[in-house]
């Protein structure tokens, strides 16, 4: 999607005045930081995460009278444990999400506090950078 129109850019002529103008250096800049955070992204997703079978246990244990349980079919108004042995999985991959989201999140504060980022939205306009 970017490498062949770029190949056809730096090809033709009329580029050379889209090449200079500001709005083309804008959007360059724009799109080099979206490709890095992409590849951070990418970063983060991919990384194996050390989950132990207590930290399973223990998000079973807090879960499994609301996120791992049924309808009690005796009482409509009460909630059955589903087995630890059939949620195990599924609680493993909400870990590692977590943990993920958790990485990401902190890289997303950690930029905020050294950049001391502050959004004025008063400032912000429809299709501006």
């Amino acid at each position: 999607q970017v490498a062949l129109p770029s190949f056809f850019l730096t090809e033709k002529k009329e580029a050379e005045d889209i090449r200079k103008s500001e709005k083309y250096k804008k959007n360059l800049d724009f799109v080099r930081r979206s490709i890095a955070f992409a590849l951070i992204q990418s970063e983060i997703q991919n990384k194996e995460y050390t989950v132990s079978e207590s930290e399973l246990k223990n998000t079973y244990e807090v879960g499994k009278m609301y996120a791992y349980s049924t309808p009690s079919k005796s009482d409509p108004k009460k909630r059955d444990p589903l087995p630890y042995s059939s949620v195990r999985d599924r609680i493993l991959q909400e870990v590692e999400n977590s943990k993920k989201k958790a990485e990401f999140e902190k890289i997303i504060s950690d930029q905020k506090n050294n950049y001391h980022l502050k959004v004025f939205s008063d400032r912000i306009e429809a299709g501006e950078i």
